[in-house]
């Protein structure tokens, strides 16, 4: 019995100090939280602003045409996350991505991605097998990957 009180005093948190949050160790102590009072936290904010002013600030959007192709990495690799894929080759050039996948079956897809003006931005088109007669597995790549491209798209981000 004294063996359990023993273990349980011992993994007990140790008790909250709400002074050690503010603790500094001296001026190079870079890991030191500091609260700022009112009148410090003005001067902080003016000097950010200051640092800003006269400058044209630009602010994350969703995509101008639903999607970006900056967003064309992440989307592939979703896309073969939920077709049970896995990218082994990418091939990059300024208006194409090709995506080589490994099936959970051990089979070859490709998703080939090509830029093309706004609106449309994108085109794509999916293989899945030695002589794509897995049609309806690209269909759901396809899907997928667009699906994910428009999540992405709908995100606030930078064009």
């Amino acid at each position: 019995m004294a063996l359990v009180l023993v273990l349980a005093a011992r993994c007990a948190a140790p008790p909250f100090d709400p002074a050690t949050i503010n603790r500094s160790y001296g001026p190079d102590d870079e890991l030191a939280a500091r609260r700022l009072t009112p009148a410090g936290q003005a001067e902080v904010v003016a000097a950010m602003r200051e640092a800003f002013s006269g400058q044209e600030r630009e602010v994350p959007t969703p995509a101008l045409h639903g999607v970006r192709w900056s967003d064309v990495g992440n989307a592939a690799y979703w896309a073969g996350l939920a077709c049970e894929m896995a990218i082994i080759e990418t091939i990059e050039t300024p208006d194409q991505i090709r995506f080589t996948f490994q099936t959970i079956d051990d089979a070859r897809a490709e998703l080939i991605v090509d830029r093309l003006a706004p609106p449309l931005m994108l085109a794509c088109r999916a293989q899945v097998g030695l002589m794509g007669e897995r049609r309806d597995d690209a269909e759901r790549l396809e899907a997928e990957f667009r699906k994910a491209l428009e999540g992405f798209g709908r995100k606030h981000g930078w064009e």
